[in-house]
């Protein structure tokens, strides 16, 4: 993360990332194929799904996911953090969402 920085009044506002992120383009098919591949490369993944923003709390989502066969969850994105040349290997044939 970047250095907290002050605005026009001086106040100060919270760093962002100093390390680029894309936002990429798949359907479901796609995330879920990367999903498997990320996982197999030992890749660190965050994983956004239905039920991540159906549920209002860590415990609602844990209830939610726990009883959910992995076939069934609906991805609707991931984050993918590791080494960048991994990373490209998996995502390089998707485009930027517009």
């Amino acid at each position: 993360m970047g250095q907290d920085l002050p605005d026009a009044r001086g106040l100060p506002r919270t760093g962002i990332t100093t390390v680029p992120m894309s936002v990429l383009e798949a359907g479901a098919d796609q995330l879920r194929a990367l999903r498997a591949a990320a996982s197999k490369a030992e890749l660190t993944l965050v994983e956004l799904s239905c039920a991540t923003r159906a549920t209002r709390s860590y415990q609602e989502y844990a209830a939610a996911l726990a009883p959910t066969p992995e076939e069934a969850i609906q991805y609707q994105g991931l984050a993918l953090c590791g080494p960048g040349k991994r990373v490209r290997q998996l995502t390089g044939s998707l485009g930027l969402l517009r």
